[in-house]
Order: C-alpha cells, then sequence, then structure tokens
C-alpha cells in the first residue's frame, strides 16, 4: 500500500478503482497500483498547502517497495488513444491564431494548429500537424551540424492529454 497526497486542485478527477503507477525513489522500473481511497478531508503538506490524502493498493509486482520508501506516483485520470500533442511551449498565438514552427527540409515553416486538451507542459493538436513531423521548441538552439538539438519529433498518439502525471503532481510514500 502506498499512501500519497493529491493537490486540492486535483482532488476533484480521482476516485477509487482509477489506475496508478507507482516509482520507488532509485528504481527504474514502475510498479502498478488501483486507487483504493481518496480522503474527504483536506490536510496541510510542508509548504502550507491544502491536499488530500489518497491510498494506492500496489497490483503489480512489489520488487525495489518497501516500507518507508518514498515514490512518485503518477495516478491515470483519463487515457485517450491517437492523440498527438506537443509541448505547450512550441505553441504561439497571434490575432486568435495558434501556430508552431516546423522544420521541413531544414527550413522554418510556420504553420497554423487547432489545439484541444491541455494537460501539464502538452497540448493536444487536433489538426495541423501529423505524425513524424518535427517542431521547434522557442528556449532551445537548434544546432548547425546534425542532431536534434532544439528539434522534436513526435510520434501519433504521444502521451494522450491525462495519460501521464496530472497537473500538480503527486507524491507519496509507501506505507
Amino acid at each position: 500500500m502506498v499512501d500519497a497526497t493529491v493537490a486540492a486542485e486535483d482532488v476533484a478527477d480521482l476516485k477509487t478503482g482509477l489506475q496508478a503507477e507507482v516509482t520507488p525513489s532509485g528504481a527504474t522500473e514502475v510498479v502498478y497500483g488501483t486507487v483504493t481511497e481518496v480522503g474527504l478531508v483536506a490536510e496541510t503538506n510542508s509548504s502550507g498547502a491544502a491536499v488530500f490524502p489518497v491510498t494506492v493498493e500496489i497490483t503489480g509486482k512489489q520488487q525495489d517497495l518497501y516500507a518507508g520508501t518514498s515514490a512518485d506516483v503518477s495516478i491515470i485520470v483519463k487515457q485517450t488513444a491517437g492523440v498527438l500533442t506537443v509541448p505547450s511551449r512550441a505553441l504561439t498565438t497571434e490575432d486568435g491564431a495558434t501556430y508552431v514552427t516546423r522544420i521541413v527540409d531544414g527550413d522554418q515553416v510556420r504553420t497554423e494548429v487547432e489545439t484541444g486538451r491541455v494537460c501539464g507542459l502538452s497540448t493536444e493538436v487536433l489538426s495541423g500537424l501529423a505524425e513524424g513531423d518535427v517542431v521547434e521548441i522557442p528556449g532551445f538552439s537548434r544546432p548547425t551540424g546534425g542532431g536534434d538539438g532544439g528539434e522534436m519529433q513526435f510520434p501519433g498518439g504521444g502521451q494522450p492529454p491525462g495519460g501521464g502525471q496530472p497537473p500538480g503532481g503527486m507524491g507519496g510514500a509507501p506505507s
């Protein structure tokens, strides 16, 4: 069993039965579990913020997970198949339209996109990009001779919005 906390703004998305991924500190493999309890009474974390207790029952193999070990917990609140996402930093908005800068044959091509849901640092792209397109992310410099530096390729499907760690993150320690 893992006892974790979730930020107040994220607790409304949680319910018992949701799948959780638990990564014990120092481990590289994920252990799977299921949310068995979501507390209704807020607690205060070390920063003074309101958090709610969550209990995750481990259902997968438990190697590297011991009483007193800290762990990162990601609770999957929604999964969507076939979603293309880009880092939100790759998007710019001007005159009501949203754009990315695609890299085509080494040239920058400003491309209008239609966006969907935003989850954490990723934004769903509904149209304007295709699987395998390469986009530039502002703040990263593009190398002049090979490599992928500031370019990022997104295979179709990517990480679905809501499929990873919800905003605010969740952390916990097993008990």
